[in-house]
């Protein structure tokens, strides 16, 4: 079974729902490998004939439908309890472009979970709070 991911886009392809942004975020942080799928704005159809409501984002999961980024992100955590971060995880995401090799993580929030994250630099702060939190930092060459 693989993994796709409906959200919305609007004008020149932007994805304004912050809902969408925190699942893709939560796909980053497990690298969980996912398709993406645009949905114009305007085509609610779609999203309602796949989930019966016609909000974003959906994941369907082979036969499964799950909508809400809350219920979402709960059976991402039932399905995919550990993850590792890296640079092909980030850019799956959208959240890093793929012309990016090499990342550095800086530290911005705080970590609840252990994870392994690789990346090409760390910030001190980051590394910190990536072993705080149980978790390894590992520097990765380009």
């Amino acid at each position: 079974m693989s993994l796709v991911m409906y959200e919305r886009v609007g004008h020149e392809d932007r994805r304004p729902s912050p809902f969408s942004w925190r699942i893709r975020y939560a796909l980053a942080h497990k690298g969980v490998p996912v398709e993406f799928r645009h949905v114009r704005f305007a085509d609610v159809e779609t999203i309602r004939a796949l989930s019966g409501q016609h909000f974003v984002p959906v994941v369907t999961d082979g036969d499964q439908v799950i909508h809400d980024s809350w219920n979402i992100a709960c059976y991402l955590e039932d399905r995919f309890p550990a993850g590792t971060i890296d640079v092909e995880a980030l850019h799956a995401a959208g959240l890093v472009p793929r012309t990016s090799h090499t990342v550095k993580i800086l530290a911005e929030g705080e970590l609840t979970k252990k994870f392994v994250v690789k990346a090409s630099a760390f910030s001190g702060s980051a590394k910190e709070k990536i072993e705080k939190a149980g978790g390894t930092a590992e520097v990765v060459a380009d």
